[in-house]
């Protein structure tokens, strides 16, 4: 299985967070935006990756799929271990929200592209 979703940005004319909390806001699409690319495996690992607009990785992550622990221990910087930590938790919440979310035997590579400056 290979998959591609691609999603324009936007510009909020009031924080996205009061836009959650019920704020009226006017959103504007911006020509910028970011993709997703996620191909499954035969491993059991969700690798992740994340390039910026030049191609270059700003982060990654493997984790086991089944448990969502991650591969390696060790911690690269503060900065990293926040990314990480966001990115379990919502991985967490997609499970508990459906069941058969990364149930398979089966692993995912998945890559992030931005096509703007993050």
């Amino acid at each position: 299985m290979h998959k591609n979703y691609y999603s324009n940005g936007k510009l909020l004319l009031t924080g996205e967070y009061a836009v959650l909390d019920g704020a009226l806001s006017l959103a504007l699409p911006t020509r910028f935006g970011q993709s997703l690319k996620v191909k499954s495996t035969q491993s059991n690992l969700l690798k992740w990756t994340s390039l910026d607009e030049n191609d270059h990785v700003w982060f990654e992550q493997t984790l086991y799929a089944d448990t969502l622990y991650a591969l390696e221990d060790h911690i690269h910087d503060e900065e990293h271990w926040i990314i990480s930590k966001r990115l379990i938790s919502i991985l967490k919440t997609a499970k508990n929200m459906n069941p058969n979310f990364l149930t398979a035997e089966r692993g995912y590579e998945v890559e992030t592209n931005l096509d703007f400056n993050r």
